[in-house]
Formats: structure tokens, C-alpha cells, sequence
């Protein structure tokens, strides 16, 4: 038992210390090398625990996402009116963004620079770097970059679901729920990734209220 707490306990400490320098670095400027040395290990301990960085990349990402995605389901099956879930959607997103910016930062960051390189077969590494630099290629692999892109996209679609029974039930304007969804995901990414956000409880309301009333009097 007490083998298993310690086991346990190394683990967490090892995935703060990685949260910590792949916020500081990057998910590409990180190595397996600096996280085990930050954490005072063996290199051969950490990958007792990981077998790679990309294993350790993800357990930190989904220790982070599972608990916000549970938060979303909560609030779709609630028994509350579409415009409603709207704001509490809304602020489950501030919430979630704001505490945990660096790591969905890196995460955004990663898809984007596989989804340059796969918009067309001439692009080619030197060319995205020339484009920005912030959108280097890692080690991210196609099959990797699909899981966390289904995490983004499982996000997203509890807004157009949310969207498609507004609709069905007049409450919402006929419109495509998916251009509803992705224009509040968008809005809500950029709010939180920038730092507008000052008080989430206040901001949530006031970025709904706008999104489903628009600003004209």
C-alpha cells in the first residue's frame, strides 16, 4: 500500500514538474532530460513512468480536460433552458481556459502547426518556420495530433448541441448550429488566450448575453 502511495506521489510530483516547464518552454523546447532533472530522477526512473514525452504530454492534458468535460456534460443535461446553458457553458469555458492557458495554448499550438503543414504537400518545415516561428513542428506525430484534435472537437460540439436544441425549440435563430458553436468556441479562445478576462462570473455573462442578443439596441 505504501509502495503504491509513493508510486503514486512520484508520479504527480513528476507531471507538475513537466506542467511547469512545458508552460515555460513549450511542448518543443521541453526534453525528457530537463523534466527528469527538475525533478531530481534518474532519466531511467521518468521513463519507468512515461515512455515518452508525448505519453507525459497527454496524461497532463487529460488530467486536466476529463474533470472540464464532465463539467460540460453537467450543464447539457441539466434541466435548464437553452439560454441558460449557453452562460454556464460560457463560463465553465472562461474558467477552464484562464487556469489552464499555457497547456491548451501548447495544445493549440501543436495542431496548428500540423494543420499548415497538411493544407498543402509542397509546405515543408523551413517554410512554416519562415511563416512563424511559434508554429515549429514538434514531434507530434499525424495519429497524435488526431486525439488532440478530438478533444477540441468534443468540446466544441456540446456548444453546437446546445445550439441545435435552441433551434428545434424556437428559441435560437433557423441558422446552422455549427457556425453558432464555432463563432462562441472562438470568441471564448480568444478571450481567455489574450487575458481579457478579469472576472469570469461578470465576463461570461456579458460575452453570452452579447452572443445571443448581438449588440445592436
Amino acid at each position: 500500500m505504501l509502495n503504491t502511495k509513493s508510486k503514486a506521489q512520484k508520479q504527480a510530483m513528476i507531471l507538475h514538474t513537466a506542467g511547469k516547464l512545458f508552460a515555460a518552454k513549450g511542448y518543443g523546447g521541453t526534453t525528457m532530460d530537463e523534466i527528469a532533472a527538475e525533478a531530481n530522477i534518474a532519466k531511467g526512473t521518468l521513463y519507468n513512468y512515461f515512455e515518452n514525452k508525448e505519453q507525459l504530454f497527454w496524461t497532463i492534458v487529460c488530467k486536466i480536460n476529463n474533470p472540464f468535460m464532465e463539467k460540460l456534460h453537467s450543464v447539457y443535461q441539466a434541466p435548464i433552458s437553452a439560454k441558460e446553458k449557453i452562460y454556464r457553458l460560457t463560463y465553465e469555458f472562461l474558467a477552464f481556459y484562464t487556469l489552464n492557458s499555457d497547456i491548451c495554448i501548447i495544445m493549440v499550438e501543436e495542431m496548428k502547426a500540423l494543420s499548415f503543414l497538411n493544407r498543402g504537400k509542397k509546405t515543408t518545415i523551413k517554410q512554416l518556420n519562415e511563416r512563424n516561428k511559434s508554429f515549429e513542428r514538434t514531434a507530434l506525430r499525424e495519429e497524435e495530433f488526431q486525439r488532440y484534435q478530438q478533444l477540441s472537437h468534443d468540446a466544441f460540439s456540446i456548444l453546437e448541441q446546445v445550439s441545435e436544441d435552441g433551434i428545434r425549440q424556437k428559441t435560437f435563430k433557423p441558422q446552422p448550429a455549427e457556425f453558432m458553436g464555432i463563432a462562441l468556441f472562438s470568441v471564448l479562445l480568444m478571450s481567455a488566450f489574450t487575458g481579457y478576462i478579469r472576472d469570469i462570473e461578470s465576463d461570461a455573462r456579458m460575452i453570452s448575453e452579447t452572443f445571443l442578443n448581438g449588440i445592436v439596441q
